[in-house]
């Protein structure tokens, strides 16, 4: 043990039972510091040498030099290690130097940081810090974000690293008011909500409105869509209960993929604690690891040219953008019957179904997701290799945040946006300032070998969808007489489908499930050749 006086001794012994120091590797200064939740110290003094950071992890010692110099609480450093999250990206390091390393003396933080850049962790880790230093049993954070599975993914990311004693909950449309505001009666230190159920529970709860004011962080990620129409009224309602009483202890954070001016109009209405707000910028919204092409086509034959393209082995995890829901559903349904492990994602699904569909691709290696723009920003989908623009997006920034899926964390991935003549001249805007190449990798002929399987495929979701639609509207018709306790009048609704007194639509129906069949027996010949 290094250090001779009394009270490093007692430090000591007091490290060894919280299990997270070795005795062996530290001096009275680095005790001293790794004792942040003992003695809570309000500033932070970097030591005049290199600082060690040792943490015991499951018994074992582990150095985590990187983040030594940030001084974190040592169990934050032990979840830290048990997630693999070794080391700082830049957007975590100007953060954490900013908002701790500087003795508390800045606050507030504007951050532009493109997905994938690890800006998560970057609010997350001071909140996280701050209150296992200088525990409390109220509200310390309120995180508001644009969609429910941003703020699930917040809270899985926080959940990783943060120690059982945190309480979280978040407050999202799409799943139980009731038992959300359950969960709110067991004093959560962190609420991660989107702007309409956040404004709905706080405006009903005198309690958390006065904790509102009492906040030490206030976050808004994702602020660029925060701006959006239909988010206004329920973030100024926020808004207002958050800045009800002068809080000169509050922080406030401010992520955006883009500091646009629809963002400078949202800052407007915060109330910074720092005169001026410390700007943090950092990386573009296309990496250098992420490679663009152009795919030039027919649009009759987009279908077949994606076929081809999601048909090569080791392309692995694909994101297919569309931009009707309609076709999300119908992509789909046509890639699952031509054998590819492919589901959906749409804003029109139940949030169980959303969450159900990420699951499955995240558990698959070269799965594929249709899915409209609701994923293009703010979700955090690992290790996916490639994006394919089924139709070309009307906006720029949406065309750099689809593409924005790939090539995270420094990881490399491709983006091919599929060009038919029409799209041309839209494709030339959105597409301006990014270097583009021509996609060789799928060949004319490779595309012709699933010319005719695309269209059966094709032939045989239209006739699964007409059967599907006459037996949905069978069963509405049905419940809607039960709902008014009338007889359903079954003559009408046989004339109205065409069914006559022998049945004959019931045996074309029949006819129809043996005609399916045997396309699809044709389809999966065709594709065994492949």
């Amino acid at each position: 043990m290094k250090g001779s006086d009394k009270n490093a001794g007692s430090e000591y012994r007091t490290l060894s039972k919280m299990g997270f120091i070795s005795l062996e590797e530290v001096d009275a200064e680095e005790a001293a510091i790794l004792l942040s939740s003992t003695n809570r110290p309000t500033a932070y003094e970097r030591p005049a040498k290199k600082p060690r950071c040792v943490v015991k992890v499951e018994s074992e010692q582990v150095e985590l030099l990187a983040w030594a110099e940030y001084h974190l609480h040592p169990e934050l450093l032990g979840g830290l290690h048990r997630a693999g999250f070794t080391t700082p990206t830049e957007v975590q390091k100007q953060v954490l130097s900013t908002v701790l390393s500087t003795g508390g003396e800045r606050r507030d933080v504007l951050g532009s940081a493109p997905t994938g850049s690890g800006k998560t962790l970057a609010f997350l880790l001071p909140i996280l810090h701050n209150i296992l230093s200088n525990p409390t049993e109220t509200l310390a954070a309120l995180i508001v974000v644009p969609t429910r599975e941003l703020a699930l993914q917040i809270k899985e990311h926080l959940d990783k690293v943060a120690p059982p004693t945190i309480h979280s909950v978040t407050l999202v449309g799409g799943l139980s008011q009731e038992k959300q505001e359950r969960l709110l009666g067991y004093a959560p230190h962190i609420i991660i909500g989107t702007p309409g159920r956040l404004a709905e529970v706080l405006s009903a709860s005198t309690t958390l409105q006065t904790q509102l004011s009492q906040l030490q962080y206030l976050v808004l990620d994702e602020a660029d869509r925060l701006c959006e129409k239909g988010h206004f009224k329920d973030l100024d309602t926020i808004l207002e209960l958050v800045h009800s009483k002068p809080n000169k202890a509050r922080r406030t954070f401010l992520f955006s993929a883009t500091l646009s001016p629809q963002v400078g109009a949202l800052r407007k209405k915060l109330r910074f604690n720092d005169r001026k707000p410390t700007i943090i910028k950092v990386g573009n919204a296309n990496p250098v690891s992420l490679e663009h092409y152009k795919l030039a086509c027919l649009a009759d034959d987009k279908l077949t040219w994606l076929c081809a393209i999601l048909k090569q082995s080791g392309r692995g995890r694909t994101l297919v953008f569309v931009n009707t829901i309609e076709l999300v559903r119908d992509l789909a349904s046509t890639l699952q019957l031509l054998g590819l492990p492919a589901g959906s994602l749409h804003a029109q699904m139940q949030q169980r179904q959303r969450l159900k569909s990420l699951d499955r691709f995240r558990a698959h290696s070269d799965a594929v997701l249709v899915t409209s723009d609701v994923a293009a920003r703010g979700l955090d989908i690992p290790n996916v290799q490639m994006i394919v623009h089924f139709h070309v997006p009307k906006v720029a920034d949406v065309f750099a945040h689809r593409s924005g899926r790939t090539a995270r964390a420094d990881s490399v991935g491709i983006s091919i946006a599929m060009v038919a003549p029409h799209e041309s001249s839209l494709f030339h805007k959105v597409s301006a300032n990014i270097s583009m190449h021509e996609y060789t990798k799928v060949s004319l002929s490779d595309a012709d070998n699933y010319r005719k399987a695309a269209a059966l495929a094709e032939k045989i979701r239209k006739m699964e969808n007409k059967e599907s639609k006459a037996t949905r509207n069978k069963s509405w018709e049905e419940k809607a007489a039960e709902a008014l306790g009338v007889d359903l009048d079954f003559g009408a609704v046989k004339s109205k489908n065409n069914i006559d007194d022998d049945g004959e639509t019931e045996q074309a129906k029949k006819n129809q499930q043996i005609q399916i069949q045997k396309l699809k027996s044709q389809l999966d010949e065709m594709l065994n050749k492949h």
